[in-house]
């Protein structure tokens, strides 16, 4: 017989509040965060970026084909972490790439970019999705998340699923869903906010390929306690 695998421990999050309020930046481009004066702890969640949708191949005839369908791309890692900056005057920001569209043929989709608060916290970008041939390309594996107190890797592409962040603020940064194709025979659809995969193409025609769609971009959210 074989053992079962043994299940991850909990934790516990605890969120200090201060009497003045947060103040936040929003990086979608690298750059450099500056501490404001008086700020003495921030609270950093951040995303990698989204695999780009696999492209498919046209199909060889008319009749009785299976059609090609590119693998969707894998969602980004998420980590979050308190940092003391007390001693800290500034942190490289990198913010990860969307993965790129996979082409009608051959094209597979490109892996999403890692996005990094400098030391304190990164995540990598989801797995772009394999060309599809004649049958459905398989999808993208998920980013994954390092150096955080909480680190989520992201899905396998197929699952709909939002990021922890999608609660936070601001939410129109949440990581959002995947496209979705509407019917046989059309280009993947791009991800929806940012952080998301892009989905597939879908050939049917036996002339046309169709490309995938490129991922999202990641982004990071710093919230600055005083």
């Amino acid at each position: 017989g074989q053992a079962g695998g043994a299940g991850t421990s909990g934790f516990i999050i605890v969120e200090e509040f201060y009497a003045t309020a947060p103040t936040e930046q929003v990086f979608t481009a690298s750059g450099t965060w500056t501490k404001p004066t008086g700020c003495r702890s921030v609270r950093v969640r951040l995303l990698g970026a989204g695999g780009g949708g696999g492209g498919a191949v046209a199909t060889t005839s008319c009749c009785g084909d299976v059609p090609g369908s590119g693998g969707i791309g894998g969602y980004a890692g998420y980590s979050e972490k308190w940092v003391d900056v007390t001693g800290i005057s500034s942190v490289t920001v990198t913010i990860g790439p969307g993965g790129t569209a996979g082409t009608s043929g051959p094209g597979n989709g490109g892996t999403g970019g890692t996005t990094s608060f400098g030391v304190h916290a990164q995540a990598t970008g989801g797995v772009g999705g394999a060309l599809g041939n004649a049958t459905e390309g398989p999808n993208g594996a998920g980013g994954t998340a390092s150096l955080g107190t909480l680190n989520v890797d992201g899905n396998k592409a197929g699952s709909i699923t939002n990021s922890p962040i999608a609660a936070g603020s601001p939410g129109t940064y949440a990581m959002g869903y995947t496209g979705v194709v509407t019917a046989s025979g059309t280009a993947g659809a791009a991800g929806v906010l940012l952080g998301a995969p892009g989905m597939g193409g879908f050939s049917n025609t036996p002339a046309l390929g169709r490309a995938g769609a490129a991922g999202t971009s990641g982004v990071i959210i710093v919230e600055e306690f005083y």
